[in-house]
């Protein structure tokens, strides 16, 4: 009950972000629990309150409600929420932004690259592109491809790695179908791999083989079988092939004594 009167007072502050932005804080503060350590600690990159799970659904669901019924005054508290150093107002401003209607498409985008940058952490960058990204996942889910090939062709590589782990929030939603424009995509990633790309490509590339195991054992023969494939690339495809079923992992395992023997012949 005090909880609910606490919020209820919050959200009458939805429209002034800054005011807002103290009052959550507080709430946060007061529903937190800084003594408490996880068992990997020394691996936390973003601060948390680490607020009780039930007061942080009962502000997310009221969030999101209420970004759906006023889209006008929501972007403006996602911004003020996504830019807190702490973990909890970062979530509830990417839920907040999965929630506002695309009434026009093209807020809703821009605030969502706005917010995603190279220099943040993994885990923060995942938050928006994954839940950030809902409404135009699945109601302009080519804008939203569109969006990914924008970043994946960037001259710089942290907005490649942002296009390629924008793929995960599209590859691990059972509700999108469309897969087939991400291979079309990650061919000329695969043909010019860089270091700096890797890990988040054997990303892709797993969760990938985890959907749709038959179109990566396809897509992944292709370079094994051209000659010039630089041995990085190799050493990638050989890190996916224990994620396929056993009759994709003897497929590709015959495409690579296929170039050995054609390489000895030559």
């Amino acid at each position: 009950v005090r909880l609910r009167t606490q919020v209820d007072e919050l959200i009458r502050y939805f429209t002034q972000p800054e005011k807002f932005n103290r009052m959550i804080e507080d709430l946060f503060i007061r529903y937190g629990n800084f003594a408490l350590r996880s068992p990997n600690e020394t691996l936390v990159v973003v601060s948390s309150y680490r607020l009780n799970p039930q007061v942080f659904e009962y502000l997310r669901v009221e969030l999101c409600r209420l970004s759906n019924d006023r889209p006008a005054a929501a972007p403006a508290l996602v911004r003020v929420l996504w830019k807190e150093p702490y973990l909890e107002p970062k979530q509830l401003a990417s839920y907040m932004l999965g929630e506002i209607p695309l009434n026009p498409p093209e807020v809703i985008e821009d605030l969502l690259v706005e917010c995603v940058q190279p220099s943040q952490p993994v885990i923060v960058q995942d938050l928006m592109l994954t839940n950030g990204s809902r409404k135009l996942r699945h109601e302009e889910s080519l804008r939203w491809l569109d969006q990914i090939e924008t970043w994946l062709g960037n001259e710089s590589v942290g907005y490649q790695v942002i296009g390629l782990r924008a793929m995960l929030s599209v590859i691990r939603d059972p509700q999108f179908l469309n897969l087939p424009p991400l291979f079309r995509m990650l061919t000329p990633r695969m043909a010019e791999l860089k270091p700096d790309t890797q890990s988040a490509l054997a990303e892709v590339l797993h969760a990938l083989s985890e959907r749709v195991p038959n179109e990566v054992t396809f897509f992944l023969r292709q370079f094994i079988l051209v000659t010039d494939t630089p041995e990085m690339n190799l050493r990638l495809i050989r890190q996916i092939i224990p994620d396929l079923p056993p009759e994709f992992q003897k497929s590709l395992e015959r495409a690579f004594h296929s170039r050995a023997y054609s390489q000895g012949s030559e």
